[in-house]
């Protein structure tokens, strides 16, 4: 199953994601924990995934276990023309 999200609605999400990690991260330090990473996703994102299994996947930790949020928004910033596509395994989608 593929999710496509057009240019646009990519940098609103961007936004809002770096906004919610930030919110995580009083320190500023630019890292926030696994657990956050997750909450983070799920709330933003609004898509029926389980973060938590597609965290592997999408995240390269620090030594520590813990997410430097910058560098994973900017990891996914591909142009693919008109749209950005994201493309997850179906069996990583939660129940309803």
């Amino acid at each position: 199953m593929c999710l496509a999200l057009s240019s646009f609605h990519l940098t609103t999400l961007s936004r809002k994601l770096y906004e919610a990690f930030a919110s995580n991260d009083p320190e500023r330090s630019g890292y926030i924990s696994r657990k956050q990473w997750v909450k983070s996703m799920a709330k933003v994102l609004k898509l029926p995934l389980l973060w938590g299994k597609i965290y592997p996947y999408l995240v390269v930790p620090s030594p520590d276990g813990r997410v430097q949020y910058i560098d994973f928004l900017d990891r996914f910033k591909i142009d693919v023309g008109e749209y950005e596509l994201l493309s997850f395994p179906f069996s990583l989608y939660s129940e309803f």
